[in-house]
């Protein structure tokens, strides 16, 4: 896998929400660790309930050290992650691709938005642009979102953007000392999806 062009967002230029005003994707570079950092500070015990990598990103240092990882990722395309920036520069969120399996073409997709911005179509809005950049840029056949059975917000944005249900994997997540069910949704790339990536995002979460 050659190196992927990280000047821009998904799919190369900016890509804006059209219904949140002032919101763009970017793909996370070390210069941004203060304010990715600030986002994890404000959403840590939400994200918590649910997944643990917050865990390693318990300081700005710890920040700028994940963040040199995951360039080192992008560029070895093990990984691609972005930010969702206010115009202010301010980090509100993110999406990633990851677990890349070039052999298959086939990745995992994942996602996450401050309480405070939820229920505004923002998680579905910048996954469907990593659905597009994924598909057309890194030229990969599938995607899977694997979610736990309980996490009912992030199954509504799988199902919004036309992931499809496959069925529950048993013991798939590990979590707070437990092996936890998840739900697999999938979205292939001949798929027909339900709506293009600019009008995903006015309303749901």
């Amino acid at each position: 896998m050659g190196v992927i062009d990280r000047s821009g967002a998904a799919g190369g230029a900016a890509s804006r929400h059209p219904c949140a005003a002032g919101l763009v994707i970017r793909p996370l570079l070390q210069a941004h660790a203060a304010p990715w950092f600030s986002a994890i500070e404000r959403s840590r015990s939400a994200i918590q309930l649910w997944e643990e990598w917050p865990d390693a990103v318990s300081t700005l240092d710890a920040a700028v050290a994940l963040l040199e990882r995951l360039q080192a990722d992008w560029h070895a395309g093990r990984t691609f992650s972005f930010g969702i920036f206010t115009d202010e520069g301010s980090v509100i969120g993110g999406v990633t691709v990851s677990n890349v399996l070039w052999d298959c073409r086939c990745a995992d997709l994942g996602y996450w938005v401050e309480p405070g911005h939820g229920g505004k179509g923002i998680a579905a809005w910048a996954a469907s642009h990593l659905v597009d950049f994924c598909f057309r840029v890194l030229r990969l056949q599938r995607l899977a979102l694997v979610i736990r059975v309980d996490h009912l917000a992030s199954q509504r944005v799988a199902q919004k953007l036309g992931a499809q249900f496959e069925g529950v994997a048993r013991k798939r997540i590990f979590h707070a000392q437990r092996a936890l069910d998840a739900k697999v949704y999938a979205i292939t790339q001949e798929d027909d999806l339900p709506m293009a990536p600019s009008s995903l995002a006015c309303t749901g979460s």
